[in-house]
């Protein structure tokens, strides 16, 4: 319901403005706003953090959402001008709890200072709007925590449930392939991803408290290479390394299970179910939306993250021994006595 409140409140808004101002207040950095308030609630104060529902939409010949915060856990964001640029810190710092804010900027002006090109979508003189609702301000930093990793739950949740029909489906779309390409002993791991061990390594497998290097190529069920670290094609030939201690580490799940199941020196072809990659978002335009990727992967390297460094090993040489520079002191024999 709070989703379809918001989406309402942009939309029914944004589809009947008019020609005039409607309302709108300039800020700084070409952006304008409108704030719709409550009838009641706590007003932001300086160092709060707000858990926000945001929805962002682009107005031209097509109108697109580009995001919406229900598909992700909510954001909360600390109110400080540390964390804020000043234009967005004003803003925010009128509203109350529950209330809600349009803002919106021509995509011209969005895109004028930029180092990413304005996407080939956006039409120059049309609108982005940007519609937050307030649903919740904590005081202290221990409260905005403790709220997010509810939020973090509650998404898991979701998307195991969102997920739950995609594995069933992508399951038997890896089993088929590993059968028509005669591929046997791969093992399916307790999260989704299937592995084939080609090489077997050397020592213990990586744990949480472990870096690990890692020689890769990514395709897709097709055979085409979307990303490789050996192929010099793609730009980065060397390894690439993951720290598996961080949180969250930065790779996919797939790969995350894959490398804990891999010592050093083993080479192996993995399966990732999509909701273990990339998901319904995908990678555009290299990876599609829902697809199943797979990787030839060699563990270089595994490294403990505490590890002391090496000193080098220095090598001492001894000078070799030099004659005395002392000078030879002659003594005059004594006269042998008569």
């Amino acid at each position: 319901m709070k989703k379809l409140v918001l989406f309402l409140l942009c939309t029914t808004f944004i589809f009947n403005l008019k020609a005039q101002n409607d309302g709108f207040i300039k800020a700084d950095n070409n952006i304008e706003y409108k704030i719709y308030p409550s009838a009641q609630g706590d007003k932001i104060g300086y160092g709060n953090f707000i858990k926000m529902h945001v929805i962002q939409l682009y107005r031209g010949t097509s109108d697109t959402v580009l995001y919406d915060s229900e598909e992700y856990a909510s954001p909360i964001q600390p109110v400080d001008t540390l964390s804020l640029p000043m234009y967005y810190y004003s803003i925010l710092m009128q509203l109350k709890n529950n209330d809600s804010v349009v803002m919106r900027i021509i995509v011209d002006s969005a895109y004028k200072n930029s180092e990413m090109p304005m996407p080939s979508i956006f039409e120059p003189g049309k609108y982005l709007y940007t519609c937050i609702k307030v649903n919740d301000i904590f005081d202290t930093k221990d409260k905005a925590d403790s709220a997010s990793i509810i939020e973090q739950q509650i998404m898991t949740a979701k998307e195991i449930a969102k997920n739950e029909q995609i594995f069933i489906k992508e399951n038997e779309v890896i089993k088929n392939y590993l059968v028509k390409n005669n591929i046997i002993g791969a093992i399916k791991l307790p999260l989704g991803t299937y592995i084939k061990v080609i090489k077997k390594g050397v020592g213990n497998n990586p744990t949480s408290n472990d870096k690990v290097k890692v020689n890769y190529t990514g395709k897709n069920l097709a055979g085409k290479s979307f990303d490789s670290s050996t192929d010099p094609a793609f730009g980065h030939v060397a390894p690439y390394e993951v720290d598996l201690s961080k949180n969250p580490v930065q790779v996919i799940e797939g790969w995350q299970e894959a490398l804990k199941n891999l010592n050093k020196g083993s080479k192996a072809i993995i399966f990732v179910p999509s909701p273990l990659a990339y998901g319904s978002r995908g990678y555009p335009p290299a990876i599609q939306p829902n697809e199943i990727l797979m990787f030839d992967m060699e563990i270089v390297a595994i490294t403990p993250v505490n590890a002391p460094a090496i000193k080098p090993i220095t090598k001492i040489t001894t000078k070799p021994k030099t004659k005395s520079t002392k000078p030879v002191v002659k003594t005059k024999a004594k006269p042998k006595k008569k």
